[in-house]
């Protein structure tokens, strides 16, 4: 009925976003520690975080890499990241979410991860490189 209060708008709008982004199911499941939901294929699809190497956008979607497989979601990298821990993965470039236990080496303008070669912008370096050291200094 008219008028709408801003509070039932608000909440309209936020399911909306939700179903647009495929969220909506993530955040209907109960969330368990250590595993990410995405919806793939019509289905949802448990990953342990803990396999994932990293998280490429392309365009709407985004790739989750895991070492033997790799799933393409209808989501945002913002998205997934809001879902991850932060402390875990870095963004290494605009388009790449990086897992920091999974980085293999650092050069001038990109990491190694496994058998993948990701970029690595200027911007980012230095973070990279802090939170690759922090382990070994603590």
């Amino acid at each position: 009925m008219k008028p709408v209060t801003f509070e039932r708008f608000t909440k309209a709008c936020e399911r909306a976003l939700a179903n647009v982004s495929g969220q909506a199911g993530v955040r209907s499941l109960k969330q368990q520690p250590g595993y990410l939901y995405v919806k793939c294929d019509q289905r949802l699809q448990k990953i342990p975080i803990a396999n994932i190497l990293f998280i490429e956008a392309m365009a709407n979607y985004v790739h989750v890499v895991l070492p033997e497989q790799k799933f393409t979601v209808y989501s945002s990298l913002k998205g997934l990241e809001t879902q991850l821990p932060a402390d875990a993965f870095v963004l290494t470039h605009r388009s790449y979410f990086v897992s920091v236990s999974h980085i293999d080496s650092i050069g001038q303008a990109e990491v190694l991860v496994g058998k993948y070669r990701l970029p690595l912008s200027r911007s980012q370096r230095k973070l990279v490189q802090s939170l690759i050291l922090k382990p070994l200094s603590g």
